[in-house]
């Protein structure tokens, strides 16, 4: 049987590169649920690789088909799991690892109580900034993810698990998450 994990935290918390390293460990039999996005793909991202990139129109068709595991506004976008997605890889008899944020996580807990839940968190704010400034934001932008950032990290005691994720440290927070997949 299918197991699902959740892995959340604020924008570049390192989430998705932990995901990565999940998802070419062999031995953790992971598979990761593909998120749908409003948003504009990024330099190098591709559609049904790193998420599936619906227009608007598209979007609000799957909420009123209630086609949605979880689905929230984010960063002035919309993402969300679908629950066609979910299936699929339950299907595969693989575990679903799912990127979500920390109202996706909530949704995903309530519709199904035994998924493991992790939060990846970075050591300070002030660390999260510097990531975000390497990375290029715009001031809005930034501005944005920081208020959403200090939310979800307020609410991390929701989750089963957090995870810090240390500037420099990134192989340790992996090999702690390996260890909770495990």
């Amino acid at each position: 049987m299918s197991k699902i994990f959740t892995l959340s935290g604020p924008s570049r918390s390192g989430k998705n590169t932990i995901a990565h390293k999940l998802l070419k460990n062999k031995s953790l039999n992971l598979s990761r649920a593909i998120t749908c996005t409003t948003r504009e793909p990024r330099p190098g991202e591709k559609d049904s690789v790193d998420y599936y990139f619906l227009t608007n129109e598209e979007f609000d068709k799957l909420i009123e088909k209630d086609g949605f595991v979880e689905w929230a506004n984010v960063h002035d976008y919309r993402y969300g799991t679908s629950t066609s997605e979910l299936e699929y890889q339950k299907k595969q008899n693989k575990n679903i690892l799912m990127v979500i944020d920390v109202k996706g996580a909530r949704s995903v807990k309530k519709k199904y109580p035994e998924a493991t839940t992790i939060f990846i968190q970075p050591s300070n704010i002030d660390e999260l900034k510097t990531r975000m400034k390497k990375s290029n934001f715009s001031e809005h932008d930034m501005g944005v993810r920081l208020r959403t950032a200090l939310s979800e990290m307020n609410a991390s005691d929701e989750f089963n698990h957090v995870v810090i994720n240390k500037e420099g440290h990134i192989k340790q927070a992996i090999q702690k998450v390996v260890e909770i997949v495990q």
